[in-house]
């Protein structure tokens, strides 16, 4: 039932699958993921790709050059030119940036799916409470 998870500079790719939800009882619910990228979460160092979309949360659109600079400035990141350029290239090939020009930011599509992803677990969690006694 578990689709392949493969990690990519600190993003999480989730591959297109079903998971299936059942109670005794009940009939199976599904939920269908998109092949979506999801930044982890975690506490502690975070990785230039995170930093990124971080960045671009907060300032849009940034050039590879004004991303270097204020990773370099802000988050005192110890990254090379290239490593920001190769970076942001992943995260354009996986469809979480878009470029015009010269100039990224944000996929309005990738945040929508993001969005749509936390609305359709948030919905299925008050669905589907699962009782945990007997489990070990």
């Amino acid at each position: 039932m578990g689709g392949k998870m493969k990690s990519t500079e600190g993003l999480t790719c989730v591959q297109p699958q079903v998971y299936k939800f059942s109670r005794k009882g009940d009939i199976g619910m599904s939920m269908k993921v998109d092949s979506l990228y999801i930044p982890p979460i975690q506490n502690g160092e975070k990785r230039i790709s995170d930093t990124i979309i971080i960045l671009l949360t907060l300032e849009w659109p940034l050039s590879i050059k004004g991303l270097f600079t204020r990773l370099k400035r802000q988050y005192s990141k110890t990254v090379s030119y290239q490593g920001v350029h190769k970076a942001v290239k992943r995260l354009e090939k996986d469809e979480v940036l878009v470029r015009k020009d010269s100039y990224y930011k944000l996929n309005k599509s990738w945040l929508a799916k993001i969005e749509d992803f936390t609305k359709s677990v948030n919905s299925k969690y008050g669905e589907l409470e699962v009782n945990l006694k007997g489990l070990p």
